[in-house]
């Protein structure tokens, strides 16, 4: 987790060597062609998983949290079945593809895959807010 308490995830398409402390996770095969690692970064990096994991998980360390593989195994990653579903995991996937190449517009594009993201998993306007306004008062 970030000092945002953001959940930080990112993509490198040439395998790479981490440490123990962070996990590699991949889509080798899916039916689904909008369910794929950019999507799935996309959904990783959201507002709406970090505070999903933050209100699920949220006995985690202060000092230097973690995300733990049990909790990665549950959180709720939604696969795109419907057609709406899929036209906004093509556009967290453009999205995402955009702030990889663009990294200074990366608080624009990050509220816009927010924004998807809540859309996606039919998160209400009043929820929404809510759900920013916690996640913002962690910050401060």
């Amino acid at each position: 987790l970030s000092k945002n308490n953001r959940i930080c995830a990112t993509y490198d398409k040439n395998l790479s060597l981490t440490s123990q402390s962070f996990y590699n996770l991949k889509i080798e095969k899916s039916p689904v062609p909008e369910f794929n690692n950019f999507y799935l970064l996309g959904i990783l990096n959201s507002t709406l998983l970090s505070y999903y994991f933050i209100k699920s998980f949220g006995s985690y360390k202060k000092l230097f949290p973690r995300i733990l593989i049990e909790s990665i195994q549950n959180l709720p990653i939604l696969i795109p079945c419907s057609e709406n579903e899929r036209n906004i995991a093509k556009k967290i996937i453009e999205t995402v593809k955009l702030i990889l190449k663009n990294i200074d517009e990366l608080k624009c594009l990050d509220k816009k895959i927010d924004s998807l993201v809540f859309d996606l998993y039919q998160i209400s306007d009043t929820n929404q807010k809510h759900i920013l306004n916690y996640m913002e008062t962690l910050n401060n």
